[in-house]
């Protein structure tokens, strides 16, 4: 609705922060009531929560234990992409005992011919999640498609970095000077992951000096481990200044674990390696059941020449997060690092174990398996992990570097 005009103030007013009307009278002021705000639409009972537009279309989600946030996507209930992909879905609130499957027939059955709704990127994105072969390209589609809402192409930047999938670099440029702040944040995370240095410091750099703070701090988060050689002179001032800029943020917000690793890892990016020890150990003191200050403070250990402390800090993490890969992945390296090959390969197979869905920590372990000469037992690491993540190019290319005869 945004992305059609519709603002904040035209259901909120301004000044009093009440809604313009109440109930479903706020949405008749917009929709026809005699269409929308009857049983043959919402097939409930005239006055009963049911029948709310926004039971429906604007589901609660209770945040922080303790407050309940309305949805403002303003979505058709899809129980049927909760049987599909397991999404929520807005029938639940009421009918959880009778379950998505119930709600996705009921639904068919009453309004056969029923709108599904204007977002259709749920399947795609999933389709990315689940590392199904040309799901990177159609993602990549929509992240190009003007006619997508600007919130929907930035996410979809943000889910190809995530995945770990290429993206086009003269698309970012071209996306660098859209209209909307949310699109240059999120070329601002894909352009951080460029791998080749100088495609990077062409997509970032002109965001160093954008009118929002918020892409200039991320375009400079994105530019730290590019040497400094390769920043041009023209560009440094800028990125200085929102180098600094970037520090000024985390410092504000010093009393949380998160900022004080983002803190941590621009202070190291500046080869303050003592600095950002201080930072990482600072989170952990925050909240010690924090893991990425672990995994970092273990980074910083290991440029500090100490991987027997760094060890002792991802041992900590390691108890703490028995679903996550992470601190075992890093431990599984940093046992590898100091020649303790079968420890090593045990927590990277460890960490496949606990996430199975991560294409890397299946990747690194094969390759660890195949230096060490198992590579019967790396092929099969690598097989399973193509069964979940067939378009996966690490994946395949180690498979095909490993698994041809005489290898």
């Amino acid at each position: 609705m945004y992305a059609k005009g519709v603002t904040c103030s035209d259901c909120h007013d301004p000044h009093t922060e009440q809604l313009r009307a109440p109930g479903n009278e706020l949405c008749a002021r917009c929709h026809v009531a005699a269409n929308y705000d009857t049983p043959r639409h919402h097939f409930h009972a005239a006055g009963t929560p049911g029948a709310a537009c926004a039971s429906c279309h604007m589901a609660t989600t209770t945040y922080m234990g303790v407050d309940p946030r309305h949805d403002h996507s303003f979505r058709v209930p899809r129980p049927d992409r909760t049987v599909s992909l397991g999404v929520p879905n807005a029938c639940d609130q009421c009918h959880a005992d009778k379950g998505a499957a119930w709600a996705a027939a009921e639904i068919a059955r009453r309004a056969p011919d029923g709108a599904k709704g204007i977002q259709t990127f749920a399947e795609t994105f999933a389709a990315l999640e689940q590392g199904a072969p040309g799901a990177a390209g159609s993602v990549l589609a929509i992240a190009a498609d003007s006619s997508q809402p600007a919130i929907v192409r930035a996410s979809a930047l943000e889910r190809l970095v995530r995945a770990g999938a290429p993206v086009d670099p003269a698309l970012l440029q071209a996306l660098a000077s859209h209209p909307n702040a949310l699109l240059r944040i999120g070329v601002s995370l894909a352009g951080s992951a460029l791998p080749d240095a100088s495609a990077r410091v062409a997509v970032l750099g002109p965001l160093l000096t954008d009118s929002m703070r918020s892409v200039r701090i991320e375009a400079a988060s994105g530019l730290a481990p590019v040497p400094a050689a390769q920043i041009p002179e023209s560009t440094r001032a800028s990125l200085e200044a929102a180098r600094a800029e970037y520090v000024a943020v985390q410092r504000f917000g010093a009393d949380r674990p998160e900022a004080q690793v983002n803190l941590g890892s621009a202070l190291a990016s500046q080869g303050d390696i003592p600095g950002a020890r201080t930072a990482f150990a600072e989170a952990i003191r925050l909240d010690s059941s924090f893991i990425p200050a672990y995994v970092n403070l273990a980074d910083a250990e290991r440029a500090l020449g100490e991987e027997g402390r760094g060890e002792a800090a991802l041992r900590r993490a390691l108890a703490l997060g028995p679903t996550t890969g992470m601190p075992a992945h890093a431990l599984g390296l940093n046992l590898i690092r100091q020649r303790r090959y079968a420890e090593g390969l045990g927590m990277l197979e460890e960490a496949v174990r606990r996430e199975p869905a991560s294409s890397r920590y299946a990747y690194v372990y094969a390759v660890a398996l195949h230096d060490g000469g198992r590579s019967e037992q790396a092929v099969r690491v690598l097989e399973d992990a193509l069964a979940r993540h067939p378009d996966d190019p690490q994946l395949r290319q180690a498979y095909a570097a490993f698994a041809r005869p005489g290898r």
